[in-house]
């Protein structure tokens, strides 16, 4: 049976005086290695002082997966693309439209095939 391979980009956000930084990345090369239908196409440092999602290196894979060439943006937290869940949901909700997601590992949470918010998601119930 053939496996569609789906095209991602690991992305990064970090200060220039990150020791974890390498960690970081061995972490993302050997989730990326369990997955057989992964093809990893990048890895993105982002070490932009921006505080929104408007940062040129997160821009850039934007248009990527615009263009088709990107399925997915591979981050450890959401919180590395933007704190703020509304904010999250937009990008998400943005991508979704495109037939492309984002990958949270420590949520276990792939956005393209959500059916409910991140905030109902990840945040426990009350």
């Amino acid at each position: 049976m053939q496996t569609d391979i789906k095209k991602i980009c690991c992305y990064i956000r970090t200060s220039s005086q990150d020791p974890s930084l390498s960690e970081r990345i061995e972490f993302l090369k050997s989730v990326v290695a369990l997955h057989e239908d992964w093809e990893c196409v990048g890895f993105v440092i982002d070490k932009s002082k921006r505080t929104g999602i408007d940062r040129p290196d997160l821009s850039e894979i934007v248009e990527k997966m615009e263009k088709g060439e990107i399925k997915y943006i591979v981050v450890t937290h959401f919180s590395v693309i933007h704190p703020n869940l509304g904010i999250m949901q937009k990008l998400a909700d943005k991508l979704k439209g495109m037939g492309c997601g984002i990958v949270s590992l420590h949520e276990r949470v792939n956005t393209l095939y959500l059916n409910d918010t991140i905030r109902n998601t990840i945040l426990p119930k009350a």
